[in-house]
C-alpha cells in the first residue's frame, strides 16, 4: 500500500510540474499575442494548461483520498512522502437530544452563552469586567531603519 502512496505522490508532483511548464509557456505566448497574430497558439496553450490543472486536481484528490484511507487502516499520519494527515475532532450531536439532556443535567449551559451574557451584563451591570491586552504583529517586509549615528 505504501508503494501506491509513493506513486500517487510522484503523479501529483509530475502533474504540478507539467502545469507549471505549460503556465510559463502560456504567459510567453500571451505576451507575444499582444503584438502579433499568435492568438491561436496562445489559446491552445491555455487549453493545455487547463487540462494540466485538471490532471493536477485529479491527482491531488486521489492522493488525499488514499492518504485518509491509509490513515483509517493503520493510523499512520505520514502515509507517503510529503503527505500528512491532520486529525480534526468536533462534537457531533442532535441538537434536540442535546437540549433535552442539558435541561436535565446542566441548565446553566443553555443560559450562559458568552456573547449573550456580555450583551446582558453590560446593560444590567452583571458580574465581570472587560479585560484588554496588547498583541504585537510584525510586518513581513520591515522598512529600513537607519542606525543612530
Amino acid at each position: 500500500m505504501r508503494d501506491e502512496g509513493k506513486q500517487l505522490v510522484r503523479e501529483l508532483a509530475a502533474a504540478r510540474e507539467r502545469a507549471k511548464e505549460v503556465k510559463e509557456a502560456e504567459v510567453l505566448a500571451f505576451e507575444a499575442q499582444k503584438a502579433t497574430p499568435e492568438g491561436l497558439a496562445y489559446r491552445a496553450l491555455a487549453d493545455q494548461y487547463e487540462k494540466a490543472r485538471d490532471a493536477e486536481t485529479a491527482a491531488y484528490s486521489a492522493l488525499t483520498q488514499w492518504a485518509v484511507t491509509a490513515f483509517a487502516i493503520d493510523g499512520d499520519k505520514k502515509p507517503a512522502p510529503g503527505v500528512t494527515v491532520r486529525v480534526r475532532s468536533r462534537w457531533d450531536y442532535d441538537e434536540e437530544d442535546a437540549t433535552k439532556w442539558a435541561h436535565l443535567r446542566c441548565p446553566g449551559a443553555l443560559i450562559l452563552s458568552y456573547d449573550r451574557y456580555v450583551k446582558v451584563a453590560e446593560v444590567l451591570g452583571g458580574p465581570g469586567r472587560l479585560v484588554s491586552h496588547g498583541q504585537a504583529f510584525v510586518a513581513r517586509n520591515l522598512p529600513e531603519v537607519p542606525e543612530d549615528g
